[in-house]
């Protein structure tokens, strides 16, 4: 009895995670086939949705919320040393003077996220957002890309 509970325990288990591995990649296809998104309007980036855990953006301030980053001060726009230093790693999508839009697909999983750095000229602020196209949660990816990148630059 105890061997026949244990071979539909492991059955059930193996039907779960192939069921899981099947929607992982399911959503990845569908976030590479998705177009770029693009949040840049009036001098500012978007906001991320509050209803999802997939973004991070300085449109949100550093107002304590999972969702904001600041803006990172510099005296000389860094848009172009963004640019040289995210060709090999990230597909750049758009690029200006004073705005930046790239794509980054995760390595294991090929789901493809947003970047984008606006520079203010004016403040001399660097405004940027990371968000994921698909999926609720990123478990802090975005953020870590924009620190990491951030770190990179200085």
């Amino acid at each position: 009895m105890l061997k026949l509970l244990f071979k539909i325990l492991t059955g059930l288990i193996a039907i779960i995670v192939v069921f899981f591995i099947y929607r992982l990649k399911s959503e990845a296809s569908k976030s590479r086939e998705m177009k770029a998104i693009s949040t840049w309007e009036n001098q500012s980036l978007g906001k991320c949705r509050l209803d999802k855990k997939n973004c991070v953006s300085s449109a949100h301030g550093n107002d304590g919320s999972n969702y904001g980053i600041a803006p990172i001060s510099f005296e000389v726009n860094p848009i172009k040393r963004i640019a040289k230093m995210c060709q090999n790693d990230f597909k750049i999508i758009k690029q200006t003077n004073e705005y930046i839009q790239m794509t980054q697909q995760t390595p294991k999983w090929g789901f493809v996220d947003d970047i984008e750095f606006l520079y203010d000229g004016q403040k001399k602020n660097l405004h940027m957002r990371s968000a994921s196209r698909v999926g609720y949660s990123d478990v802090g990816a975005n953020r870590k890309r924009l620190e990491a990148l951030i770190n990179a630059l200085r």
